[in-house]
């Protein structure tokens, strides 16, 4: 569900990500609230409530995690090689043919560059905050997440340290349906190849 409250040019949003992980019992789903200013996230919290974690971030303030085990401030792994990387991939909920060949396409081209990791978790607000804990190293999903999935992420993975873009290289645009994050900005640089060698294939594959 998604609550979304407007006045003037500021926005707050309310949203809990991972809800079918959650329908089937599956503990990595989350509530996320965010607060922007003109179309810039100033505020962002996530609050996993299974693991008892809460992941936040100000604008200019750092990301930080309050658990049992830790509290303080968070940053992204550094990992710079795909071989190395740990990444995060999504199909969102398109299931037809152009979406099939799209999310194929992507896990194809992360294969051929031998990523040590390729996981499907079903929840983007999750993967972001992991992405700035360091947990995982980098994660991309097209033409399905929305402002309110991944708007505080974004600030989160910022804050962090990290690299956010659209997958295409182009700034994130709040507006859009993509993201791109990263450990680092070599592995987003990575990663946004892979986006463009994937769309080659896709495009052949309508030929």
């Amino acid at each position: 569900c998604v609550c979304v409250c407007v006045c003037v040019c500021v926005c707050s949003l309310v949203y809990a990500a991972g809800t079918t992980n959650f329908l089937h019992g599956i503990p990595y789903t989350c509530i996320l609230i965010c607060f922007a200013d003109k179309k810039e996230i100033r505020m962002a919290v996530m609050r996993d409530a299974i693991h008892s974690e809460t992941f936040y971030a100000t604008k200019g303030g750092g990301c930080h995690l309050e658990c049992a085990q830790y509290s303080g401030k968070v940053h992204t792994s550094g990992c710079e090689d795909l071989k190395n990387a740990y990444v995060a991939v999504d199909a969102g909920y398109g299931r037809s043919e152009e979406n099939a060949i799209r999310f194929y396409s992507r896990f194809r081209e992360l294969m051929k560059n031998k990523t040590q990791g390729i996981r499907v978790f079903g929840s983007c607000g999750m993967n972001m905050a992991y992405v700035a804990c360091g947990r995982i190293d980098g994660y991309v999903e097209e033409s399905c997440p929305k402002i309110w999935d991944f708007a505080g992420g974004s600030l989160m993975v910022s804050e962090a340290g990290g690299f956010v873009s659209d997958p295409s290289g182009s700034s994130l645009d709040l507006m859009k349906t993509s993201i791109l994050v990263a450990g680092s900005k070599k592995l987003g640089a990575a990663l946004i190849d892979v986006v463009k060698n994937a769309k080659k294939f896709e495009e052949a594959q309508k030929e």
